[in-house]
Parts: C-alpha cells; sequence; structure tokens
C-alpha cells in the first residue's frame, strides 16, 4: 500500500505473527502473469499463442509439464489466446498445486470448491479426451457456478460435471461418479443408474452425461482430490490491497480478518479436508492448498486432521529442486521426520503466498 495498513488487518497479522513486509506495491510487481497451454484446443500451437505474448518465457519441470512467465503489468484476460479459451492464466502456485497431482487419463478427479473453475479445467485438460477420466465440481454458490459453467464451455472441457452443494459433507449430496455408458463394460463397484438410484441433478454436465446412460459409483473413490479451501485470503497480495484500497470492492473488509471470522474459517477447513478425505480412494491422492499465510489454516489444520484419521499420510511434494532458482520454496514439517509440506512466500517466492499439503490414504 501507499499509505499504512489498517489497524484491524495488522491486528489480524500481529495475531498470527505474520510480517506486514509483503503487503506493498514493490511486492505486488514482482510477482510475474503466468499461464499454461490448453491441450484441449486441438489448434492451438504454441507459436501462434506466443505471438499475442513476444515477451514470455517459457519454463519447464518435466518434459510434459511447461508454463509461461512475463511481466505483471501485461493483461492476459484482455489477450484474444484466453479469450478463446487456449491458455490458463493462473498464479503459477495454482498450476503447481495440480501437476503434483499426477493426474492421468482414467483419473476420476474432484474439485472440493471448484468455482471459478479455473483448477478443474486444468486438471480436464490433462486427463484429455482419450481415457475415461472425468472432472467433478462442488460448490456452495451458484453466481459462482455459472462463472464456472462459462469457463469449462470455453475451454472446451469434454467430461465434466457440476454440482451445487455443501462441500462439506459430499457425501449426503449423492453426486456419485458417472461413467458413460458407451464408453466401456460396466466397471467393478459401479451400476446402472435404476429408479431407486439417488443422484443428484446436476448444475451443468457435459453431452456425455445428458445423452446417455450413464454407470454410476454411488458411494465415490475418487481418484484424485482438490481441495483449495476456503480461507482469509491473507497470502493473495493483489486481493489485500484492493480489499484495503479506500476505492476497493470491499466497502468494509473489516469482519474479514477478526478472530470470530478466522475461528469460523477454520473449522469450515477441518469439516472440508474430513469430507474430503471420506472420498479419496485408497492409494489416491488428495492436494490440500490455501492462499492464506497463517500456520492456523495450514499447518495445525494438516496436523489435526493426521491426528484424527490414521489412515491418512503426508506425500513429499515433487519439482521442489526444479523450483529453487525460479520460485524457491519455503519447507514445512508437519510431522516430526515425515514428508514435508510447502509454502511460497511473496517476498522470496516471486509469487502470492500459497501453502500446499499432499496427501494419500492406507
Amino acid at each position: 500500500m501507499t499509505g499504512p495498513l489498517p489497524a484491524f488487518f495488522l491486528d489480524f497479522l500481529s495475531r498470527n505473527n505474520l510480517s506486514s513486509a509483503p503487503y506493498f506495491h514493490e511486492v505486488l510487481a514482482n510477482i510475474p502473469r503466468s499461464f499454461t497451454i490448453n491441450s484441449l484446443c486441438q489448434d492451438t500451437c504454441e507459436e501462434s499463442i506466443l505471438k499475442h505474448f513476444p515477451d514470455a518465457k517459457k519454463y519447464h519441470l518435466s518434459d510434459s509439464l511447461a508454463w509461461f512467465e512475463m511481466d505483471p503489468s501485461i493483461n492476459i484476460g484482455s489477450s484474444l489466446p484466453f479469450k478463446q479459451g487456449k491458455i490458463f492464466s493462473m498464479d503459477f502456485p495454482s498450476i503447481f498445486a495440480i501437476w503434483i497431482l499426477d493426474i492421468q487419463a482414467h483419473d476420476h478427479v474432484l474439485d472440493m470448491c471448484c468455482a471459478p473453475g479455473l483448477k478443474l479445467s486444468l486438471a480436464a485438460s490433462i486427463i484429455g479426451t482419450s481415457g475415461v477420466g472425468s472432472v467433478t465440481g462442488i460448490d456452495i454458490s451458484a453466481h459462482r457456478l455459472r462463472d464456472a459453467t462459462s469457463l469449462v464451455k470455453k475451454i472446451k472441457v469434454p467430461k465434466c460435471r457440476l454440482f451445487k452443494g455443501d462441500s462439506t459433507n459430499v457425501l449426503a449430496e449423492k453426486i456419485g461418479i458417472a461413467i458413460p455408458e458407451n464408453q466401456l463394460c460396466k466397471p467393478d463397484n459401479f451400476i446402472a443408474k435404476e429408479f431407486h438410484l439417488q443422484v443428484k441433478k446436476p448444475f451443468y454436465s457435459t453431452s456425455q452425461y445428458r445423452k446417455r446412460r450413464c454407470y454410476y459409483q454411488e458411494v465415490p473413490a475418487y481418484d484424485k482430490i482438490i481441495l483449495d479451501a476456503q480461507c482469509t485470503h491473507d497470502g493473495s497480495i493483489k486481493h489485500v490491497l484492493k480489499s484495503l484500497s479506500p476505492c476497493g470492492a470491499n466497502t468494509n473488509p473489516q469482519p474479514y480478518w477478526t478472530d470470530v471470522n478466522e475461528t469460523n474459517t477454520i473449522e469450515t477447513q477441518k469439516s472440508l479436508l474430513k469430507s474430503a478425505f471420506s472420498l479419496l480412494r485408497v492409494g489416491g491422492m488428495l492436494v490440500y492448498c490455501t492462499c492464506s499465510r497463517t500456520q492456523a489454516q495450514n499447518e495445525n489444520v494438516i496436523k489435526d486432521f493426521l491426528a484424527q484419521e490414521k489412515s491418512a499420510f503426508l506425500l513429499p511434494v515433487p519439482y521442489v529442486y526444479q523450483l529453487k532458482d525460479l520460485h524457491p520454496v519455503h519447507l514445512v514439517e508437519i510431522v516430526e521426520g515425515a514428508a514435508c509440506a510447502i509454502r511460497f512466500e511473496p517476498e522470496s517466492s516471486r509469487s502470492n503466498g500459497f501453502f500446499i499439503c499432499l496427501m494419500s490414504k492406507n
């Protein structure tokens, strides 16, 4: 900010032992714009996209995982590739959170808080069109689900269902996992939809689910789950600066960072994680992430969950070494001697604040 931070936000930082140093435009100016190419667009070539972004620099985590970065002053949203759904414009940590799930063409992926749909769409582009895999999203907000619906249509996501519902109790929402009948013989643990099978009607679904009979796994066991949990967004520097600005969209941001709201948010995060894990198959992978910098909304939530859920265990986050020169992350030891979570910090990681933890089930 150009002026002092308001007292209520400083109180929030003090309660959580956080520095106020990132919340200035100098830090924001050092965070690059990032995008990756939508592989679902068959007519897309890298050369044609880069004509619109001549200064973009390409980086790799592996042969198949590449992204582009450029100056933060560039408006990706006004570009033709963005409007045509040929690229995903996201902060790099959000892209990274999807990549570390190692999504395969046969995977069924659930996005627990899916709106506005960017992570879900990126996951769908990795699954592609050749396998039986699918993406399912659930969100409590109809308004935000309309945004997600518009995005998956623009991106041309092939196998997708979106539901309006309570992500803290997804089992009660009865969304199941659906596979169109024509794709393969009836898989194990799936049943044909009969009149007695209670399956919730999607807010939106792609044509495969509307035009064909489906097999359903009534009590779902997803291969990969994305939980970008509701949080106080204090790691999103642009969001914070906009909210605290006298001309910001939020005319009264103070309740957002009160002690009461933070406590309620943490309880919601715990419920979301418990709900998500109940839907994960044995050996599957779940990524828990937030754009909060606080330990209370990240490490402490994971510690409490691991103490209660004995079948849960942490996985090491891959590709950390490859990030050391471009987006160096902080390793976070949640359980002594166990795999680490990671944290992107605005001042040192050239990104917004972001926490990522990867876990599985035995």
